[in-house]
């Protein structure tokens, strides 16, 4: 088994999100604090970022377009049940998130694959 540091990244935010806990918050804002603050922290790493800053870049909406898509992959699980059990507002719901998703994700694929930035 190899050994990636960058995967101490996953214990290093859960520590953050138990600090968030144990600070008395409930779960659903330590979470989103977490996730704030952390995001914060790259921006800022990346606003700064002098030797790569196009590709890091590019690296975020990668990342955001791979974010996207598994929020589509679980909101297409969640219309399947949607649809057996027969829930039409949910259905319609579920349909406009991924619509959306999905004109988001059109535009990521497109800035993806023609931005060359300047370094």
């Amino acid at each position: 088994m190899s050994y990636n540091p960058t995967s101490a990244i996953a214990r290093f935010l859960y520590g953050i999100f138990q600090s968030h806990r144990n600070l008395g918050m409930p779960k659903e804002g330590a979470k989103a604090k977490m996730y704030d603050e952390t995001y914060d922290e790259i921006f800022k790493m990346i606003k700064n970022d002098t030797i790569i800053p196009d590709h890091s870049l590019v690296i975020s909406a990668q990342h955001m377009r791979r974010l996207l898509n598994e929020r589509g992959y679980v909101l297409s699980q969640l219309l399947k049940e949607a649809v057996s059990s027969n829930d039409e507002l949910q259905m319609n719901t579920i349909r406009q998130a991924m619509k959306e998703i999905q004109v988001t994700m059109q535009s990521l694929d497109e800035f993806i694959s023609v931005y060359k930035g300047v370094s």
